[in-house]
């Protein structure tokens, strides 16, 4: 009897303390959530946020959450899509969501809508809209534009001192960087392979491709050479590697022409992802 009596006091006692230290209330799922987040659980840490916000919809800063995680996962379309489901008067939202919303535009490349929300919002900083402005003008190459966004940011910076003023010196780098590149003319590519077949490659630094382009056109040019010479006009073997020669010759001219562009398009992904990098630290 005594026994029974103990283990029920037991199971009452244990559940008692259950409940005063309940695993699902408010404060132990916050802490379960950050901790999703922490550990880049994110799909797993926006379900929890998304939870709580259900049994506490008006906080904001649940909302935040579920938006910078939705972020923070690479989800940018899904991150601007709960952003106007949470705050319809998007242009108008708290400051926080309205740099993650910002920040989310630029991510996936709606560079425009970025510099059109910040025209128009009326939460930001003058400094945090110079700043998401000039990094969506130099992820377009706009760079111009974007270095006239940073002598406006010269100014803010004297009176409103700001973190991402580091960003700020890093991209008028790099503007400098552009503007010095030496980017190839592919007039120049193509006048050279058509004086030396294979030395518009070598102003491109494709250096084994002009090598490969120089001799089958060489070879080809020297076996119609020898055809004529030795059949004379009428000979089909001049004609045959005639036709071959003249093929890979004008191959070879269209070939510098698309390696020049294939030279600049690689410098210009180099400052590309160095402006990403550089906006990304920033955040």
């Amino acid at each position: 009897m005594k026994k029974k009596v103990f283990v029920i006091a037991f199971i009452v006692f244990s559940t008692t303390q259950l409940i005063a230290q309940n695993i699902y209330d408010y404060k132990h799922s916050l802490e379960f959530a950050e901790y999703l987040e922490k550990s880049r659980q994110f799909d797993f840490s926006i379900q929890e946020y998304e939870r709580l916000l259900f049994m506490h919809p008006n906080s904001d800063s649940l909302k935040l959450n579920i938006i910078t995680n939705y972020r923070k996962a690479g989800y940018y379309s899904k991150c601007l899509d709960r952003s106007t489901q949470l705050f319809p008067e998007i242009f108008s939202a708290p400051q926080n969501i309205a740099k993650e919303y910002t920040t989310a535009l630029i991510l996936n490349k709606e560079y425009e809508q970025a510099k059109n929300y910040c025209s128009k919002n009326n939460t930001l900083s003058a400094i945090q809209k110079i700043h998401f402005i000039s990094s969506a003008q130099l992820l377009q190459f706009d760079w111009k534009g974007a270095t006239k966004s940073l002598l406006t940011y010269d100014s803010l910076q004297k009176t409103y001192p700001d973190n991402n003023w580091q960003q700020a010196v890093a991209y008028k780098k790099l503007t400098e960087e552009e503007t010095n590149a030496r980017y190839k003319k592919p007039a120049i590519a193509m006048s050279l392979s058509a004086i030396i077949p294979g030395l518009g490659k070598v102003y491109t630094k494709d250096y084994k491709d002009a090598l490969i382009g120089f001799i089958i056109v060489g070879s080809s040019a020297f076996n119609t050479y020898r055809g004529f010479s030795k059949h004379g006009i009428n000979s089909a073997y001049g004609w045959v590697f005639g036709g071959v020669a003249l093929g890979f010759y004008s191959g070879n001219i269209y070939g510098a022409y698309k390696a020049v562009k294939k030279y600049n398009h690689r410098l210009r992904d180099k400052i590309y992802n160095k402006v990403e990098t550089e906006f990304i630290q920033s955040l």
